[in-house]
């Protein structure tokens, strides 16, 4: 339970929230920014950008249970970002090594 009763699992929810919010407002910012710019971007940048600003708040939320692990299990639906931290790290140690 979080200090004002609701439920940890709470805080999942509002990641999504949140992660859909600036998805949402990194893609419509970039097609007003190539509409101001007179350019036109392909589709593929404006959903990276989408997807990159969408991560911001469950690798937020990550850090947080990096502190406080008792939290993460409590969390769904981060099988994707955990797994892609892994992908990271994975790929750091793997050029470390063979560098």
């Amino acid at each position: 339970m979080t200090s004002d009763g609701q439920p940890i699992s709470r805080l999942g929810s509002y990641a999504t929230i949140s992660s859909v919010c600036l998805a949402l407002i990194a893609f419509i910012l970039g097609l007003l920014w190539d509409f101001k710019r007179k350019k036109t971007t392909g589709l593929e940048v404006h959903l990276a950008r989408a997807a990159a600003a969408g991560t911001v708040p469950t690798s937020l939320l990550l850090i947080y249970c990096a502190f406080d692990p008792s939290v993460l299990p409590h969390l769904t639906g981060l099988n994707v970002p955990i797994a892609a931290a892994g992908m990271a790290l994975l790929y750091i140690s793997l050029r470390g090594v063979f560098k």
